[in-house]
């Protein structure tokens, strides 16, 4: 393949569509954080109705001590997790009825979301677990033999045909824009 003045090389773009999806999930995991406080605290969803609370707090400032079970928590200064949804949809349930609406995302949904953290880990670091993690979750969606500098970013351009139902796109980060659109208006539900 030869490139022309002012193209970027298929490398470059990999790793910058892999730099691009560990921003995207990890700004997906503050969005559901920031959320899930607010809820707490009372705010509805952008619809107008609000979800259903088992207990009430007083504030975003004092959801987080609640949920953190810690006096004076700050969220500049410590780091919550919210990048596994079944550890969610279980705080959830502490703090509002059925869980919802974070249990209302779908299994499949679910899965694709434990991919993503799989992926995203093969990014940040390199240990062995990382690499077979990213191995397993990259062969569900590629049916070649995977050589081993196979990357992040390649699998990420890959075109995909299965494992996100109905949600579009060709590639596989196309079909994780559409999944974490269509969780966040199921958490969110628009007006």
């Amino acid at each position: 393949m030869k490139l022309k003045p002012g193209d970027i090389h298929p490398k470059q773009a990999e790793r910058i569509i892999g730099q691009s999806f560990l921003n995207m999930a990890s700004s997906f995991e503050s969005f559901v954080e920031l959320l899930f406080m607010r809820y707490m605290a009372g705010a509805p969803f952008p619809n107008g109705n609000s979800p259903a609370r088992r207990l009430t707090t007083e504030s975003v400032a004092h959801a987080y001590e609640v949920f953190s079970a810690e006096a004076n928590f700050n969220p500049e200064k410590k780091f919550l997790s919210f990048y596994d949804w079944k550890k969610v949809c279980e705080k959830a349930s502490i703090y509002f009825v059925g869980s919802r609406p974070f249990s209302e995302v779908s299994e499949v949904h679910i899965q694709r979301m434990a991919d993503a953290v799989k992926i995203r880990n093969r990014m940040a670091h390199s240990s062995q677990k990382s690499r077979a993690d990213f191995k397993q979750v990259a062969k569900q969606f590629i049916k070649h033999d995977l050589h081993q500098s196979f990357s992040a970013g390649k699998l990420l351009c890959a075109n995909v045909t299965h494992g996100f139902g109905t949600i579009p796109g060709a590639t596989l980060f196309d079909k994780y824009i559409g999944l974490y659109r269509g969780i966040a208006n199921t958490l969110a539900p628009p007006k």
